[in-house]
């Protein structure tokens, strides 16, 4: 049983973890509507500019292990505060990059740094005392995607007020709270490392399992839609003659349609099956990317990607517990699939058709993406059913 005051003090945590979920995010969310001022700036190509989240993306799933390795041995809550502070510090001094290699050096210590925050604050999230750990854990979730959909409009709207190479002043804002953090998080407990996997039972032997393969390709299918289109959109946007201010709407409404999204997809699910949310998302949300794609008129075009968006992010949190029901006994090997597995490879085929941006052009590439969902749907209709195997 949970004490009055015990849980009071965890609502104070969860909040404080949710602060930092929101603080990575928002600096990580600040890239992509800058992609046009980018591109003018330093005289590239859509294609290259482009490639740069594909790559930052690579290097963020692939160093989430490295930061939850790093929390097991350094103590979570320091590593929080470092990640918080690489985020906040280097993600504004692209500002003032004078050159394309040091631009993506501040872009991938940020990247860094948003990365090594994620495995450290969810597990932090699972340790404190709480009525309801999953809504805690959505709570913690939904801090994370306030800040990403926050950014885009945030970052034009200063850079248009204050000018680019005044966004290093933007670090003061993370600064803060990791001095926020460093005052008033607890430090956990000292434990035993005890990872919850069956033994001789490693990343390998999980893809055997039944299932899990095709919810692997699944999540990498839908990951090169939304993170592809969410890429290309501000270029697309900018290169049809609207204001720079356009491509922040598009990413910032999109974002909050996600949030919304994924907890109803997630209820859903609960209700009906994960594999029916599947199907039906990946169904439906090609038809509204394609229609977005065939019309000119701004306000259509933002209203039709907003809702692809509502429909693509309904499995967005549902697979993470899709994955772990069919790996019930290596919940963290299925969070690694799900999150950092799946999406590294999306980013690594996304920096391939970055590629081919500069050859057939950004509306054939965002068709490619696009593409990628009647595939998922095909697949998706091979999943395991998990709910059927429950009784009630």
């Amino acid at each position: 049983m949970i004490k009055k005051e015990q849980l009071v003090s965890s609502r104070y945590q969860l909040l404080l973890y949710a602060l930092g979920h929101f603080t990575v995010d928002w600096y990580s969310g600040m890239l992509k509507p800058l992609l046009p001022l980018i591109m003018t700036q330093f005289a590239l190509s859509q294609g290259k500019v482009a490639m740069i989240p594909s790559i930052l993306g690579v290097i963020a799933a692939f160093t989430q292990p490295l930061g939850a390795l790093l929390g097991v041995h350094f103590k979570e809550k320091r590593i929080q505060i470092i990640s918080i502070l690489l985020a906040s510090i280097f993600t504004p001094l692209i500002g003032i990059a004078k050159t394309v290699p040091l631009l993506f050096v501040f872009l991938a210590i940020g990247k860094i740094g948003n990365s090594f925050f994620h495995p450290n604050g969810a597990s932090s999230v699972g340790e404190i005392a709480f009525k309801r750990s999953h809504t805690a854990m959505s709570l913690f979730s939904m801090g994370g995607a306030l800040g990403a959909a926050a950014a885009p409009i945030m970052t034009i709207w200063y850079v248009k007020k204050y000018g680019i190479y005044s966004m290093p002043a933007l670090a003061s804002f993370g600064i803060i709270v990791a001095i926020i953090a460093f005052l008033f998080i607890k430090k956990t407990k000292e434990r035993p490392i005890d990872i919850p996997q069956a033994k001789n039972l490693g990343l390998r032997k999980s893809l055997t399992v039944p299932g899990v393969k095709n919810l692997v390709l699944v999540i990498t299918l839908r990951t090169i839609t939304s993170m592809g289109i969410s890429t290309m959109i501000p270029l697309y946007v900018r290169q049809l003659g609207y204001d720079i201010m356009w491509g922040s709407y598009f990413l910032t409404a999109a974002a909050f349609c996600g949030i919304f999204g994924n907890y109803i997809g997630a209820v859903f699910a609960d209700k009906t099956s994960p594999k029916l949310i599947n199907i039906l998302s990946a169904a439906i949300a090609p038809i509204l990317g394609i229609t977005m794609l065939l019309t000119n008129n701004i306000y259509a075009m933002l209203v039709l990607y907003s809702a692809m968006a509502f429909v693509l992010f309904c499995t967005m949190g549902t697979n993470v517990s899709y994955m772990q029901e069919l790996l019930p006994t290596r919940r963290s090997i299925a969070s690694s699939l799900s999150m950092g597995i799946s999406w590294g490879s999306a980013s690594i085929i996304l920096i391939g058709l970055s590629y081919l941006i500069d050859i057939i052009g950004l509306h054939a590439a965002m068709f490619i993406s696009l593409a990628a969902l009647p595939v998922a749907t095909v697949v998706s209709l091979k999943l395991v059913d998990t709910h059927q195997k429950k009784s009630y």
